[in-house]
């Protein structure tokens, strides 16, 4: 294959609000590029557009590549529609359906240069350019080592696995004896340099002696639970997910996560071992999050954040995929008193029959007599409520 020169200029005809307008933009260029493009044809600012496919119902991400997602045709034609929602899964159908419309030899070129992370330390990742027929897209090489080796069988299970919060592992190549790990998109750094670089502060909130989670450090233990459990929907379980595991591609200058999923394996047929499976993954990533508090040296987490931590999993007994993030989410870790408040007093309101059923279920052992102890969260809600003149 010839080496790759100046990109190729492609005309999109983007149609909003009836009108149609003629867009160029590079083929190798990322739906924010092309967002930016349309920003100057139409004045509509980037982060109100939302990109859909004809005959597709489906936003994209503004880290992918164009040509990986675009239909081939003689006219590719983009609809712009502001402010609906993304629904991934049709671009997964999407994407899937049009990549297989470009084939050819694979050709990886290995620049041999190190990512710098935030803070400036090198990270095991090298850059790289992804060729393949017309396309060249900017990539990621992970090379194995002692203390993370690439695992092939791995691959083999998740090849077809995408998702909106993972890195997406190309394919793999042998250098020498080794294997190495071509990964898209490019990525900007690690959650371990961003705190190093921009202070623990971006992770964790100190307030009165103890910590809380930021709204991103929050935002990607969701993220990350969002790619886990969509991988149990599909039958697969990761292991030994760790920090090294979790990177950071700044969009629009907000930091989204990317976890490499890099060892897996097929849930157990048996019922015990497939809960013990699960229960061991929840458990390492509650862990994780705890032994980020002790790394970054930071006082104890409260009793709120430390709660959240410690719920991570279980509400994904029944539940996988978008509902389970929904009720993870949901957790109360950031209510304010007055809201914890109103809260209870709709419980007062609710069905008798259904909230004992929640108090049964909700594992508090509530006191029978006058001299047990109440449990620590009611307790932490009456001193609380007293604090701010509330006298029974």
């Amino acid at each position: 294959m010839a080496a790759a020169g100046r990109p190729v200029e492609m005309i999109l005809e983007v149609k909003w609000c009836g009108s149609p307008y003629a867009v160029s933009v590079a083929t190798t260029a990322t739906v924010g590029e092309l967002k930016l493009r349309i920003r100057d044809a139409t004045g509509l600012p980037t982060k109100r557009q939302n990109l859909l496919w004809p005959d597709v119902d489906g936003a994209l991400e503004d880290d992918v590549v164009l040509l990986s997602s675009l239909p081939v045709k003689d006219k590719p034609e983009v609809n712009l529609i502001s402010l609906k929602e993304n629904d991934f899964e049709s671009y997964q159908a999407l994407f899937w359906k049009q990549k297989r419309l470009i084939s050819g030899e694979i050709l990886i070129e290995d620049r041999r240069v190190r990512h710098k992370d935030f803070d400036g330390s090198l990270m095991n990742l090298f850059t790289g350019l992804f060729k393949l027929d017309i396309l060249a897209i900017d990539c990621s090489i992970r090379k194995a080592t002692k203390e993370f080796p690439v695992m092939i069988s791995s691959f083999n299970t998740i090849k077809n696995f995408r998702h909106q919060n993972d890195v997406i592992v190309e394919c793999f190549y042998k250098e020498g004896n080794q294997f190495r790990l071509v990964l898209s998109p490019q990525l900007d750094g690690t959650v371990q340099g961003w705190a190093s670089a921009y202070g623990v502060s971006t992770l964790f909130c100190i307030t009165d002696g103890s910590t809380k989670l930021s709204d991103l450090y929050r935002q990607i233990i969701l993220d990350l639970c969002g790619v886990l459990m969509s991988l149990l929907k599909e039958g697969i379980c990761a292991r030994k997910v760790s920090e090294s595991n979790l990177y950071l591609k700044v969009l629009s200058e907000t930091p989204r996560l990317r976890v490499l999923i890099d060892e897996v394996e097929y849930l157990k047929d048996n019922a015990v071992a497939r809960e013990k499976q699960i229960t061991e993954l929840w458990s390492g990533i509650s862990n994780m999050v705890l032994a980020s508090v002790k790394r970054c040296q930071v006082p104890s987490l409260s009793i709120n954040s430390e709660g959240f931590c410690k719920f991570i999993g279980k509400q994904s007994t029944t539940l996988f995929g978008k509902h389970a993030i929904k009720k993870l989410n949901n957790y109360p870790d950031k209510w304010s008193n007055q809201e914890k408040g109103a809260y209870l007093i709709q419980l007062i309101a609710a069905d008798k029959a259904q909230v004992w059923s929640l108090i049964r279920d909700s594992g508090l052992k509530w006191p029978k007599n006058e001299n047990e102890k109440l449990p620590v969260e009611l307790d932490a809600l009456i001193k609380a409520a007293v604090g701010i003149g509330h006298v029974w």
